[in-house]
This record gives structure tokens, C-alpha cells and sequence, in this order.
């Protein structure tokens, strides 16, 4: 199984895509802060990782937020 993790801009286009989504039999899901916290986490590492650096807190912030 693929997982895709989607962006809406706004409530108008996450309807439109969770109204898609069932439509075509996929069950959409919604991350809870905590989750989205954990990837964000994830990706500041991996990025230390990349550069064998310790990575900023801005980049660590900003990862957090995206």
C-alpha cells in the first residue's frame, strides 16, 4: 500500500478531495498535530543525517510546521 499525504490550500479544496477520494472507494485520513510533529522531527534528522551537521532550530521549526 502507497500513502500520500496532501496539502489542501483550504476547507473548499479539502472537501473536494475527501468528497474525491470517497467517491472512488479510498478512505482519506486526517494526521493529528502529534503525527505531523513526528514527521516534521523525522525530516529535520534525515537532514542531519544528509550533511553529518547538527541542524538548526530554525530548519527543526520550520520542518515542524510544513
Amino acid at each position: 500500500m502507497e500513502t500520500l499525504v496532501i496539502t489542501p490550500e483550504n476547507k473548499e479544496q479539502a472537501s473536494k478531495i475527501k468528497a474525491f477520494l470517497t467517491q472512488i472507494g479510498v478512505k482519506p485520513g486526517k494526521l493529528t498535530e502529534e503525527e505531523k510533529e513526528d514527521i516534521g522531527l523525522l525530516r529535520a534528522m534525515k537532514e542531519g543525517e544528509k550533511d553529518k551537521r547538527n541542524v538548526s532550530l530554525t530548519t527543526f521549526f520550520k520542518n515542524l510546521k510544513n
